[in-house]
């Protein structure tokens, strides 16, 4: 099956990074290669973090800050181009600042395979927190702003990749080398590196024909949707996927 391919109208706006230096991340000079941090941006800052400072005061056996940074260092060295080629698990993100005009791409890790666990939270149980980091710090995003009524071509895309029933083969085209951005918070999630967005081709290979059901189903509503989901066992991060771009509901009262 030929690459499908979406276009993604120009993403304006980007967002505001704070330059390495005095009052940003000086201390990690000390924990990180030098050559890496212009490619940091700290985004949401925590008291805790920037008093400890790796240093074990929040009683962690490791610094989920410090283990962040390292993981992002390792994806430095594999994304050093605009273009982004892997097996996504699938996996899409879709922010909430902004509303109603609002981030929303997919994330493609720039490695081929069965990628399936980084975007499975059902499957962490037996992970490690350092292997966890990993994973969800390879996925490289790409975003534009959207409306969040906005159901246009790109969006269907995306809804499509997001009912897919396993890992798909993507090529995402960046307005620019994608920023890795460091949250000294201690509660934040990882994320990997991320840019705007010019383009997309995806490879879905088949969708989930429950997922397929649901959502080709306008009369239904969303609510019904996820509780008819649920009990015919689709896992609930599926359904967290979907439903985030608003794939389930009805008619025109769909939305992000």
């Amino acid at each position: 099956m030929p690459l499908r391919r979406y276009l993604w109208p120009h993403a304006r706006g980007t967002t505001p990074t704070i330059p390495v230096g005095k009052f940003s991340m000086e201390w990690l000079e000390g924990l990180l290669p030098r050559e890496f941090l212009p490619r940091f941006s700290p985004g949401r800052r925590s008291p805790l973090c920037l008093t400890c400072r790796g240093r074990g005061f929040c009683g962690r056996v490791s610094c989920p800050l410090l283990l962040r940074a390292q993981s992002l260092i390792r994806v430095s060295r594999l994304v050093n181009s605009n273009l982004i080629q892997g097996s996504s698990p699938p996996a899409v993100f879709v922010g909430r600042i902004g509303y109603p005009k609002v981030w929303v791409g997919p994330m493609v890790p720039p490695v081929s395979g069965d990628t399936t666990i980084m975007d499975s939270p059902e499957l962490w149980l037996e992970q490690s927190l350092e292997s966890l980091i990993q994973h969800r710090c390879l996925l490289v995003r790409g975003r534009r702003r959207s409306e969040v009524t906005g159901m246009d071509r790109s969006i269907r895309g995306l809804q499509e990749l997001a009912m897919s029933a396993g890992p798909v083969e993507a090529e995402m085209v960046l307005e620019k080398v994608p920023r890795v951005s460091l949250s000294l918070s201690e509660d934040a999630q990882p994320f990997g590196p991320s840019a705007p967005l010019r383009s997309l081709r995806l490879n879905v290979p088949r969708v989930d024909p429950r997922l397929e059901k649901a959502h080709n189903d306008t009369d239904l509503p969303a609510s019904e949707a996820v509780c008819w989901l649920y009990r015919r066992g689709v896992p609930v991060s599926a359904i967290q996927r979907s439903f985030s771009l608003g794939t389930f509901g009805v008619g025109r009262r769909r939305r992000l």
